[in-house]
């Protein structure tokens, strides 16, 4: 298996903002319409009254930007010590939101992770999970972003905060992702999270999908899984936009086998053959492959017969994948189908306590 890598493009250890409308520039030369990044870095403010920092990545005009407010609420442009604002701007379009509250900005060094999502132009926040061992994240906040060429990272406080204030950021990293996670609903995370902002509008549930409870390199700081699902799509969908498992510059692809196939009257033969070109499409690109299993329905059909066959006879056809996995050993009855206590429509799509337990058995055999 490929050594986990950080994957870093540009990295700072230490920018300190000091005084009132102070500013750092840093050049950089990225795409951000041609491949996912995050970055990631620790933050602390002074604490002074007014005093906040900003993080803008952005043209060097300054007339597209993605920011971070942190101790600042875009939204209504007043200071928030307590508060890790979100803002786009594109023109004279200016989109803000509330990013998440409650943060200790000014203790010690408080650790995010920004991702940028090019396929869904969705920028989301991330903090550092502090009460875990090693590098865990925890989602907090999205917001739509649209793709641009990124020309530099600036690094400022606000104008009218108090004379002395200072921010610093320190370990700043801008780095392509690792691992990226591609398939149906079962890997965007229904029926409480979607990658696309707008699908659950004002109450995704960041814990609800399996790549929050899926941290296979706990050393790593670059460890998040990047989440590519669509609901609803089938084996042939996801094939056809496979190209959003590998074109971010990741080693590593998690390619669902799909939940979806039956209902769309796809053949066992044309269901492997799908998969078959998504990984060969993910091998060519220099990424390893993992396979996870499809949920094993409590509706009363066949369909969890069916994907059984597809697994018991078809599977051993595939080849170029590193492993399989079986996520329903996590989370079956008796009778092999999901238990109804770990969903959230009673029939399908796991809840929090479903996808956590399909996360922790994912990240046991990697």
């Amino acid at each position: 298996m490929t050594a986990p890598q950080e994957n870093i493009i540009y990295s700072y250890a230490l920018k300190d903002v000091q005084g009132v409308s102070s500013e750092l520039i840093e050049p950089i030369t990225f795409d951000s319409q041609d491949g996912d990044f995050i970055i990631y870095a620790k933050v602390q403010l002074s604490g002074l009254s007014g005093g906040a920092g900003i993080l803008s990545i952005e043209n060097s005009a300054k007339t597209k930007s993605l920011q971070l407010g942190f101790g600042y609420d875009f939204r209504n442009s007043t200071a928030d010590l307590p508060r890790i604002s979100m803002r786009v701007k594109e023109g004279s379009s200016d989109t803000s939101n509330g990013g998440v509250s409650g943060v200790d900005l000014t203790t010690a060094p408080f650790e995010i992770a920004l991702h940028y999502d090019c396929d869904r132009g969705a920028m989301n926040l991330w903090r550092r999970d502090t009460s875990a061992t090693g590098y865990r994240w925890i989602w907090e906040n999205s917001i739509l972003a649209p793709g641009f060429d990124i020309e530099q990272i600036r690094f400022w406080n606000r104008t009218s905060g108090a004379s002395g204030q200072w921010s610093q950021f320190t370990d700043v990293a801008f780095c392509k992702p690792f691992q990226v996670a591609i398939g149906d609903s079962i890997t965007a995370g229904h029926n409480a999270f979607d990658p696309n902002p707008n699908k659950y509008d004002g109450r995704d549930n960041g814990l609800s999908q399996w790549e929050a409870h899926c941290w296979p390199f706990p050393n790593l700081r670059n460890n998040i899984i990047v989440n590519k699902g669509i609901g609803g799509q089938s084996t042939g969908q996801v094939n056809a936009r496979i190209s959003e498992a590998f074109k971010h510059g990741n080693q590593r692809v998690y390619l669902s086998v799909q939940n979806n196939d039956y209902g769309d009257g796809v053949s066992l033969t044309q269901r492997t053959t799908n998969i078959q070109n998504s990984i060969n499409a993910c091998v060519a690109a220099g990424c390893e492959v993992f396979l996870y299993g499809c949920i094993y329905s409590r509706k009363q059909n066949a369909s969890p017969l069916w994907y059984i066959q597809w697994r018991d006879d078809y599977l051993p056809q595939l080849t170029g994948y590193e492993q399989y996995i079986e996520i329903m050993d996590a989370v079956k009855d008796s009778s092999g189908r999901i238990q109804e206590q770990y969903t959230c429509d009673g029939k399908l799509h796991p809840n929090q306590q479903g996808y956590a337990l399909i996360g922790q058995h994912i990240e046991s055999f990697l």
